[in-house]
């Protein structure tokens, strides 16, 4: 009931404004994060690259994220992941640049 009403929510929010698609994936993203992340508070985002239709894992859409945070021996570390989301912008799945790339390269 918790993810319907928030689905809902966010649902109204993108409706009433005039985002952008890179600006809806973005926030969602940064919103997803706290879930994903094993020391939430220490998330601090760096950058985005260009949100980009995808066509490899059935999802709409991918965009990568570089990011600060503490890791799970509770270092500041970099990380970029790519996140893949669907036509409502919702994450989806996460991949690291390796996974990613490993999907991407030409099988032989």
């Amino acid at each position: 009931m918790k993810n319907v009403f928030l689905f809902l929510l966010l649902i109204t929010m993108f409706s009433c404004t005039g985002a952008t698609p890179q600006e809806k994936a973005e926030h969602s993203v940064e919103m997803y994060m706290p879930s994903y992340l094993d020391f939430p508070k220490s998330y601090e985002g760096i950058e985005f690259e260009k949100l980009e239709k995808d066509s490899l894992t059935g999802n709409a859409w991918h965009i990568s994220h570089m990011y600060r945070s503490k890791n799970k021996k509770g270092e500041i570390a970099v990380a970029q992941r790519v996140f893949f989301l669907d036509t409502l912008f919702q994450v989806k799945k996460v991949m690291t640049l390796k996974e990613y790339s490993d999907l991407i390269a030409p099988k032989e």
